[in-house]
């Protein structure tokens, strides 16, 4: 079978699409192609990301980014010289604009998850069927809103007789024991460290390239101390940093 997955993570680098063949436990790559979001576009989903939008707002770029999405698969099976026909069907993750931990809600215990990027213009627009609604499906059974990254890394990586752990740095980092299946953020990511690189630049880096930045930087172990500190830390696995009210890992 052949699926398309479409995912932009928290950092919001882009839209990431990769089309693979799976049969029975391989899985192979037959093409990838990440699309950078338009300046504005990047902007908007910086501050609804930050703040309180209009809901006008989020609903607009719901479906501006159902667009996007689907002009990246077309744009991608194209230059790999991919019929759409032979896609069976689109797994798309969407954008992630909250992610909170259960409250106390209108009387009721709640934990809540919103991605945006509406999935009935991707499949009208490519005339494939999509699957979505990933972290809404998790929350609703009960887990942390990121069920993907464990499933992948057991397939992929997971080796009998032998401990593994698969780290993940994405927007937010996260860890797979591939022993267990058992998943669970770390920390930040690349969501704070490409917003200090574009600080230090002054915008005219978005990521630390080869991570030169890095390699030249030096550890203030008092700073990194005091972070350590935080109750998260501390809490019991498996857990999200949703749990602190920002995004979990993707």
């Amino acid at each position: 079978m052949r699926v398309a997955g479409i995912m932009s993570g928290t950092s919001l680098d882009g839209i990431d699409v990769a089309i693979v063949d799976i049969r029975a436990h391989k899985i192979s790559t037959v093409a990838f192609r990440s699309t950078s979001y338009p300046k504005k576009v990047r902007e908007a989903l910086l501050a609804i990301s930050n703040t309180a939008a209009h809901t006008a707002t989020i609903s607009r770029l719901n479906f501006l980014l159902g667009e996007l999405y689907a002009e990246a698969i077309l744009e991608t099976s194209k230059q790999a010289h991919i019929r759409l026909d032979s896609i069976a069907l689109i797994g798309m993750h969407g954008q992630t604009i909250s992610m909170k931990a259960p409250v106390k809600y209108l009387g009721r215990r709640v934990a809540s998850t919103f991605q945006i990027g509406e999935a009935a213009v991707v499949a009208q627009r490519t005339g494939i069927r999509v699957i979505s609604n990933f972290r809404e499906r998790d929350i609703a059974a009960g887990g942390q809103g990121a069920p993907l990254v464990p499933f992948v890394d057991q397939i992929l990586f997971r080796a009998r007789g032998v401990s593994k752990v698969a780290l993940n740095i994405g927007g937010i980092a996260n860890i797979t024991i591939l022993s267990s299946g058992l998943a669970f953020d770390t920390g930040p990511g690349n969501m704070v460290m490409d917003a200090l690189v574009s600080r230090l630049t002054r915008g005219r880096q978005r990521f630390d390239r080869n991570g030169t930045i890095a390699r030249n930087a030096i550890v203030n172990h008092r700073l990194l101390a005091g972070w350590l500190r935080d109750p998260y830390f501390k809490r019991p696995a498996p857990k999200s940093c949703g749990a602190s009210n920002t995004a979990g890992s993707s």
